[in-house]
């Protein structure tokens, strides 16, 4: 059964972390695990700012082969929520201003780690997926099922997050925005709004963000407080 390309995007959007497999460079031939803050780039791929003395990213300069496993952040039930595995290639790449903004949106803590000179972006270039949404509901994908789907650019996203900002009332912030929805902070954690079933178009795309703000924002506790995170 083929997953569904907009359950792909919604979780890998809610997931603020992710294991990392990578091969151990000095035990060749076994993997070794670690975890790690992920954001996603315009095309949903993971972006990775990682340190020259991880161990991981050794591994990465000696073999750039690795795995991402992402799960359900909000499930009880780990067997029965949704995870992704993706497969491939993470190599380093010189970020540019308004990725590395983007990037600071979501994990604002890491500006600190640029400072130190020898944190460095990562990206990650798929060549497979395996999603689980649940019993019955799985599948492969091949890598460009992502990079296929239309980006809201980078430059674009900003102009939309600046004209939002001048709409919206003051409450959790808005981190970033694609066809498929948009990503809020809560009180320090992330919240992924799913917009539809499939892409917005350009000219749709605001209008979507702002009613899907109102309706968070009706559904609300009483005491004016947001939702919890999901």
């Amino acid at each position: 059964m083929k997953p569904d390309i907009g359950s792909i995007v919604d979780l890998l959007h809610r997931c603020a972390y992710a294991s990392l497999a990578t091969n151990a460079r000095d035990l060749s031939g076994y993997p070794f695990l670690s975890v790690l803050p992920v954001v996603l780039d315009e095309r949903h791929c993971p972006i990775l700012l990682i340190s020259d003395l991880a161990e991981h990213t050794r591994n990465l300069r000696s073999d750039a082969r690795a795995s991402l496993l992402l799960f359900d952040p909000g499930t009880n039930d780990l067997q029965a929520g949704a995870r992704l595995t993706l497969i491939g290639e993470i190599r380093p790449f010189a970020a540019g201003p308004a990725l590395i903004e983007r990037y600071l949106r979501y994990q604002p803590k890491a500006e600190r780690l640029l400072c130190l000179g020898d944190f460095h972006f990562f990206r990650m270039h798929l060549q497979r997926l395996r999603f689980i949404g649940g019993f019955g509901h799985m599948g492969w994908l091949d890598g460009d099922a992502l990079e296929l789907l239309e980006p809201v650019s980078l430059t674009a996203e900003g102009a939309l997050l600046a004209e939002l900002s001048a709409r919206v009332r003051p409450g959790p912030k808005l981190l970033g925005v694609d066809r498929w929805g948009f990503d809020l902070d809560v009180r320090g954690a992330r919240r992924r709004i799913s917009l539809a079933s499939s892409p917005v178009a350009d000219d749709g795309l605001a209008d979507a963000i702002m009613a899907a703000l109102e309706t968070e924002e009706e559904s609300a506790p009483p005491d004016g407080g947001a939702r919890e995170p999901q």
